[in-house]
């Protein structure tokens, strides 16, 4: 089953399906002709209820972490409508049916705010794990004070110790995320754009990844989940991320203090290398061999280093300023 998102429209997906009703005689649907039989033939739906066909109501679970009204779900639907359609009051905890299937930002995102959404810990939302008054510890003057420890991502021990309930975040732990652009008036080897992240985007960063590349450093590809080594840009990421998360309030300040430049600038030579691209397939019709090898490569051989360069920033932290 499948549902067209009209042009300049935003849909929100949380694991779980925003279909409900099928209008069969719609060309922005799409689906097979047995869609409705195992539903029938698992009793999820009866024909002769004279109930309308529900799609999200027959197959998605009724309870439970993955069931369209979970907490699972809620909170990532209502962080995102609220962050880009901001005039509309959304209620936390109404039912989650309110939610449309898409609908229309309020002005178009850029790359940078895609991003940010996908990073997200919930934060300024009733389902913010960092904001749970269980970190808050005595500090002087008997003031509560935010723990340095207190992260949007406690781990299951930390949760269980501190009575903090589960609330899936939108950038919870993940092989890899991506962003990507489909440009119809550049050459296809630069117009379409593959934004990579590994591991969780609240910790990684976002490389630039052209369409045309034949070809990427070799510590991009060398990832073996039971052999740790910092020759892999993906174990230099996941390491960064954990010691990063261990005392978050000031472990997230490090690593920023690093990939943040690392972004302006990747953001700043996208920009040109567009430019310098557009320009030579203009001129000459194509584009040199390697071109786009060159810069891709470059630009992920660069976002390993600064990563190496934050995992020893926080391990210097951990073993200096942590022990005492």
């Amino acid at each position: 089953m499948a549902r067209r998102v009209p042009d300049n429209h935003a849909a929100v997906l949380c694991n779980v399906s925003r279909i409900t009703f099928v209008d069969e005689e719609s060309a922005d649907f799409l689906f097979s002709a047995g869609y409705k039989e195992p539903a029938i033939r698992h009793g999820w739906y009866d024909p002769a209820s004279g109930d309308p066909f529900n799609w999200r109501k027959a197959y998605a679970p009724n309870n439970g972490p993955w069931s369209p009204s979970s907490m699972w779900v809620r909170g990532r639907l209502h962080y995102i409508h609220k962050r880009i359609l901001p005039s509309k009051q959304w209620d936390p905890y109404a039912d989650t049916d309110s939610y449309p299937f898409s609908f229309k930002p309020e002005k178009p995102l850029s790359i940078r705010e895609i991003m940010d959404i996908f990073r997200s810990g919930l934060e300024g939302t009733p389902f913010s794990m960092e904001d749970n008054p269980a970190w808050l510890v005595p500090g002087e003057n008997r003031n509560l004070l935010k723990s340095p420890k207190a992260t949007p991502f406690p781990d299951r021990a930390t949760r269980e110790l501190l009575n903090i309930p589960y609330m899936r975040p939108i950038a919870a732990k993940t092989s890899y995320s991506f962003i990507t652009q489909s440009r119809s008036w550049l050459p296809s080897a630069i117009g379409g754009v593959l934004w990579f992240s590994p591991d969780s985007p609240h910790f990684s960063t976002y490389v630039p990844i052209y369409a045309g590349a034949g070809s990427i450093p070799k510590s991009w590809s060398n990832f073996e989940r039971n052999r740790f080594t910092l020759d892999s840009s993906r174990w230099a990421v996941l390491l960064a991320a954990s010691l990063a998360n261990a005392n978050y309030q000031r472990g997230i300040q490090t690593l920023k203090s690093l990939r943040d430049p690392l972004e302006k600038k990747t953001a700043d030579e996208f920009r040109e290398w567009d430019r310098a691209a557009a320009r030579i397939a203009r001129e000459k019709g194509f584009l040199p061999e390697g071109w786009i090898e060159e810069r891709v490569s470059g630009k992920l051989t660069e976002v390993h280093r600064t990563y190496e360069e934050i995992v020893n920033l926080l391990i210097r932290e951990a073993t200096i300023i942590d022990l005492w």
